[in-house]
């Protein structure tokens, strides 16, 4: 299974993202790969397009809905809590939420181009 970060969704939905062209190549590889995503990248990915016309991300929400979604619950936050404290805040609360939920799911692979996975000891960020 492999986690699948916003910064690697907003690259694939916007064609002018300087990382649009390897998350493309990316997608063609994983295309036979469980995924999932949480509700913290879902609301990170829709607040990314809050310049679009509303026709657009209902697209958007419609293609996004498609995707394995954990809905984090108040101990995943709790839990996530206990990451960001561990990590003395280098690593972002939304990114700790996202350690909870593949910790959940049983898997240390991301897709990211957010360079913080690749400070933590045991996660697997493919995209680099």
């Amino acid at each position: 299974m492999l986690f699948l970060d916003s910064s690697y969704l907003i690259a694939l939905i916007l064609e002018n993202d300087n990382y649009n062209d390897k998350a493309i190549e990316l997608n063609k590889i994983i295309s036979n790969e469980t995924t999932i995503i949480n509700n913290t990248v879902l609301t990170e990915v829709l607040n990314s397009f809050n310049k679009y016309n509303v026709t657009q991300i209902e697209s958007i929400i419609n293609d996004l809905l498609t995707l394995n979604i954990d809905y984090l619950t108040k101990n995943d936050y709790k839990k996530a809590l206990k990451y960001y404290k561990y990590y003395n805040t280098a690593i972002n609360f939304s990114d700790c939420t996202i350690l909870v939920t593949m910790n959940k799911y049983k898997t240390n692979q991301v897709i990211s181009f957010d360079s913080d996975f690749n400070k933590i000891k045991g996660i697997i960020n493919i995209s680099f």
